[in-house]
C-alpha cells in the first residue's frame, strides 16, 4: 500500500489509512478500545512531511495494522462449545485454581503485599512534616521477607469479611474500633 497524500495541505502531513473489512469492524473496535460501535478505517498519522521517511514509516504503521486485523479476527473464530464437563475435568479445573491460589498465597506471604513500602513512606512524609499520626503498628522498619504485622492484620480482616464463618475467636473478641482502625491502613 502506497502513503497517502496530506490529508490538509496546511500542514502536509502524510499518513496511512486501510479500511476495515466490514465482517471485522465491530472486533477491531473492540480491540482497539476505541469506544464506538463500529470502527471503518484505520487510520494514522506518519509524522512526516517527506514522501520517502512516509513510505518507511508506513511499512511498520501497516504491520501493525495487520496485527490489529489479525487480532480482530482472532475475536471471531468460533470455539468449540462443550456442552458438558466430565467429572475428571471438573476436577482437573478445580486442582489447577487451587493450585494458581496457593501459589498466589505463598508468593504473597514470601514477598508481602507491596503496600508496606507505601505505609512506611506515608509515615516517613508524615514525620517529616511534622504532622502528628497515630498507628499501632512500627514505623521505619520493613520486614525483610513476608508480611509485616499490618499486613497480617489486614489480611486477617479481609478474610473474616469474605468468610464469616473462618473468623477467628480471638479476633471475634476484639471490638468494633480498633478492628475498623487497622482495616483502613
Amino acid at each position: 500500500m502506497k502513503v497517502l497524500r496530506p490529508e490538509c495541505e496546511e500542514h502536509g502531513t502524510y499518513y496511512a489509512q486501510r479500511k476495515v473489512p466490514e465482517r471485522l469492524q465491530k472486533a477491531v473496535a473492540r480491540v482497539l478500545n476505541s469506544g464506538r460501535g463500529r470502527q471503518v478505517f484505520l487510520k494514522k498519522s506518519l509524522g512526516t512531511k517527506d514522501l520517502k521517511a512516509a513510505n518507511v514509516a508506513a511499512t511498520h504503521v501497516l504491520a501493525d495494522f495487520d496485527r490489529t486485523i489479525a487480532d480482530a479476527e482472532a475475536l471471531l473464530k468460533e470455539r468449540p462449545v462443550i456442552p458438558s464437563l466430565t467429572d475428571a475435568q471438573i476436577k482437573r479445573m478445580a486442582e489447577a485454581y487451587y493450585a494458581a491460589r496457593l501459589a498466589n498465597d505463598e508468593e504473597e506471604r514470601r514477598e508481602g503485599t507491596g503496600s508496606e513500602p507505601l505505609f512506611q513512606s506515608i509515615a516517613k512524609q508524615l514525620s517529616a512534616a511534622g504532622i502528628e499520626y497515630q498507628t499501632s503498628f512500627s514505623v521505619g522498619a520493613t520486614p525483610e521477607a513476608g508480611l509485616s504485622d499490618r499486613e497480617v492484620l489486614k489480611r486477617v480482616a479481609h478474610s473474616s469479611t469474605s468468610w464469616p464463618s473462618s473468623r477467628p475467636r480471638w479476633l471475634a473478641a476484639t471490638s468494633a474500633s480498633s478492628e475498623k482502625s487497622w482495616t483502613s491502613c
